[in-house]
């Protein structure tokens, strides 16, 4: 029998590969997160501008229960958006973590004569889609201007007080 070199398995590229599916998975996810992070960056602007224009807006309309409900409206949202944004990076960080976990096994551990020794194998070194979606994941898990792990926390507080301020505010004006 003829010893003949074969060419590496490469687990992130055989169609129907769970890796694949798992892939293609958190390419959704990221993509989700980068649109409720900026749909919270925007309610927290419009949050702000109405908290700015609260005053205003019930003088100039003689609509003071709508006044009240627009400074409301805009921060218990952002939080809703907020809070939709952290339960998405919980998933996405499950199969991060796990997708990592597998594709550096194969690393390591994917040829047969590679019994002993922990030198990474650089034939079985991930696709470089795979490594591309693993890295825009890890960039999508923090919110616009805020590039901290506590970044939903900021957000949250941020539009708790501008809640806080428009009711306030109101109240304030009707006096």
């Amino acid at each position: 029998m003829s010893s003949t070199p074969r060419s590496p398995r490469r687990i992130d590229r055989e169609p129907g590969s769970e890796v694949l599916k798992v892939l293609s998975q958190l390419e959704w996810v990221t993509g989700r997160l980068h649109a409720v992070g900026r749909l919270a960056a925007i309610l927290t602007l419009l949050s702000f501008l109405s908290t700015l224009g609260i005053g205003a807006f019930e003088r100039m309309f003689f609509l003071r229960v709508w006044g009240f409900a627009i400074g409301l409206i805009f921060p218990l949202t952002a939080i809703a958006t907020i809070l939709q944004f952290d339960l998405i990076k919980r998933k996405g960080d499950i199969v991060f973590k796990e997708l990592s976990d597998e594709l550096q096994w194969h690393v390591r551990y994917g040829r047969e004569e590679m019994a002993s020794g922990s030198e990474p194998n650089s034939e079985f070194r991930p696709e470089l889609r795979a490594r591309i979606v693993l890295r825009e994941y890890a960039y999508s898990t923090t919110l616009p201007l805020v590039s901290s792990t506590n970044g939903p926390l900021v957000y949250a507080a941020v539009n708790a007080s501008f809640a806080f301020i428009s009711v306030m505010l109101s109240i304030l004006i009707r006096i």
